[in-house]
């Protein structure tokens, strides 16, 4: 069952999804040298010890994560679906969206960059929790929130299905398997996704990412 906001059980733990969206930023940034043509990004240095993870697809579908010492909060919107186009039509969030959230993770919801009057659907969990929370509507046939957390399973195997598709090509899996165990990144491994970038170009996006690879 893949996930979405009525099957949530597959996505990690708030330090392993931040582990996780890292990779996921690092990839898009070796196979798409353009910022603004990528699905996945990351920021380890958001603001006051905050980290922030998005997605775009370019055609106003989007979340935005904010990762902070208390846990972490998602707000997710699809524009094209019935429960995109009723917040839209609202011009506000259903009832119930952000009810429950703890007061230590609300902050998330006056961050400018995540727009969270457009919010159709929010997810959280303090760091002390066994499982994500969600607020309001969970129909995922309503919100089509399949399409925006896909990759949130952690399995290096739904990034390679969705990269073939997105790029065109076929994408090396070895190479995404070691970026998802956050490995070292190395020149080969670069090139092995994309020969037209080198670790040199990569550098600043890995800063920015805070990706930091083992042996």
């Amino acid at each position: 069952m893949k996930i979405s906001t009525e099957n949530t059980s597959g996505i990690p733990d708030v330090g392993n999804l931040s582990r996780l969206c890292q990779s996921l930023a690092v990839l898009d940034a070796i196979l798409q040298p353009e910022w603004v043509y990528r699905y996945f990004s990351f920021n380890a240095r958001w603001s006051d010890g905050k980290r922030m993870a998005s997605m775009r697809d370019g055609s106003g579908s989007e979340y935005f994560i904010l990762f902070q010492p208390e846990g972490a909060v998602l707000l997710g919107k699809t524009p094209k679906s019935p429960t995109g186009a009723e917040v839209t039509q609202r011009g506000h969030p259903l009832p119930g969206t952000f009810d429950g959230i703890p007061d230590a993770l609300r902050n998330a919801l006056v961050e400018p960059a995540f727009t969270s009057e457009e919010t159709e659907f929010c997810l959280w969990r303090l760091i002390t929790d066994d499982r994500w929370t969600v607020g309001g509507e969970t129909g995922a046939e309503r919100n089509h929130s399949e399409d925006l957390l896909f990759a949130l399973d952690g399995r290096p195997e739904t990034y390679k299905a969705w990269a073939d598709d997105y790029y065109e090509k076929r994408v090396n899996f070895d190479a995404i398997r070691q970026v998802y165990e956050h490995k070292r990144i190395t020149s080969k491994l670069v090139r092995s996704l994309n020969r037209e970038m080198s670790l040199a170009k990569l550098a600043d996006d890995l800063e920015e990412i805070g990706y930091v690879g083992a042996p």
